[in-house]
């Protein structure tokens, strides 16, 4: 399956999921790509990491970019079981070609109003993608919640969206999260696990993968 993590805007959690769910993927025994379309590259940094500590199963990494990223993606399509794209924030060239082939779109957002005021723009190019990919499914996830009046509030606020459906599971703002990034391992390979966290991701895991 193709999963892509993008959307309007940046400082959303779109890496920091992606490599968790990669992570824990790997863990199951699945064979895994990493895509990086994102030049600030998180997910090749986390995934550099995870090399030089000797980190087992190791994960597959590589950066793409430009109109052609879709052509790439389905030439490695056949050596593995799982491929997660990380996207730069807004619509760009990466992100639309990437669309055109995957199986899921999966958009972080926080539940402030400024991230949620986002997502008319990803709404409209969602059926221009699916003209070419008729099975595309565009998911939102609450991430870095704080509280449970602003998820309500988010959900509510989302619920208007013709083309996306947001997801069940929410992932809290927790300090598990931001430790993958430097640990070069997911919240669920930790020795001493987050269990709220290791919960959480494995919840939404199972909702994304369905």
């Amino acid at each position: 399956m193709i999963i892509v993590f993008g959307g309007q805007k940046g400082g959303t959690g779109k890496s920091t999921l992606a490599i968790n769910t990669a992570a824990e993927r790997v863990g199951q025994g699945r064979r895994v790509l990493m895509v990086d379309t994102d030049d600030q590259l998180t997910m090749t940094k986390w995934a550099t990491r995870r090399r030089q500590k000797g980190i087992k199963p190791s994960i597959a990494c590589v950066s793409m970019f430009g109109e052609a990223v879709s052509e790439e993606i389905m030439e490695q399509s056949g050596n593995y079981d799982d491929i997660i794209v990380d996207t730069h924030g807004g619509v760009t060239a990466e992100m639309v070609s990437a669309l055109s082939v995957a199986d899921r779109l999966i958009t972080p957002t926080r539940t402030g109003q400024a991230d949620l005021d986002t997502f008319a723009k990803v709404d409209q190019i969602i059926p221009q993608v699916r003209a070419l990919n008729k099975k595309l499914q565009a998911c939102i996830v609450l991430n870095m919640a704080l509280t449970e009046q602003r998820v309500g509030n988010a959900k509510e606020s989302l619920s208007h969206l013709k083309n996306f459906r947001v997801l069940d599971h929410v992932i809290r703002a927790r300090v598990a999260f931001e430790d993958t990034h430097q640990s070069g391992m997911g919240v669920t390979e930790f020795e001493r696990r987050n269990p709220e966290a290791v919960s959480e991701l494995l919840l939404l895991s199972e909702e994304v993968w369905a």
